[in-house]
């Protein structure tokens, strides 16, 4: 599992705004639900598989 804080405020328009800190300590600027989605699945797709679990019912396995 990651462990992410979000900082949020509003930004233009209404649009949510702030700073995403990841789990390494990174932190990055986002403005918008969509940029923010994509920095979460961002986040998501390095994490490892905790052992003993099996991918969801959307989830696609990559050629090998």
């Amino acid at each position: 599992m990651t462990q992410i804080m979000i900082l949020l405020e509003r930004g233009p328009a209404g649009q949510p705004a702030g700073q995403l800190i990841t789990g390494t300590g990174h932190v990055v600027a986002f403005t918008g639900w969509l940029h923010l989605i994509r920095l979460l699945e961002d986040q998501l797709a390095p994490a490892p598989q905790q052992p003993g679990t099996t991918p969801g019912p959307n989830h696609e396995t990559a050629p090998g």
